[in-house]
């Protein structure tokens, strides 16, 4: 079977590390972006969406992250940060949609 040649807990971080990645990637991509276009406020705010957009993807990963771990660690603190990671993303897609 497929749990005995990879661990869940192993695509759990692989998972959550794609999601780091990404807000690494994303932050140095906005930064860089705006250094081109000369810091004005227009850019910025462009910038802005673009780049709370990306973090709201790498919640994504982060909560499909907690999930995979909810699989194999069951306890109340890890269910508790699921249930924040999860509500952050949801408050965060309807903040955006209202931004756009």
């Amino acid at each position: 079977m497929l749990n005995d040649w990879i661990s869940l807990s192993k695509v759990a971080l692989l998972i959550d590390f794609a999601g780091s990645l990404l807000v690494a990637f994303s932050a140095g991509r906005v930064v860089a972006q705006y250094v081109l276009r000369g810091g004005t406020a227009l850019a910025a705010n462009r910038l802005r969406l673009d780049l709370a957009t990306d973090l709201v993807t790498a919640l994504s990963f982060k909560t499909g992250a907690g999930i995979i771990r909810t699989l194999t660690v069951v306890g109340w603190s890890q269910f508790l940060l699921l249930l924040a990671i999860i509500s952050l993303r949801f408050f965060l897609g309807q903040v955006l949609k209202r931004a756009r």
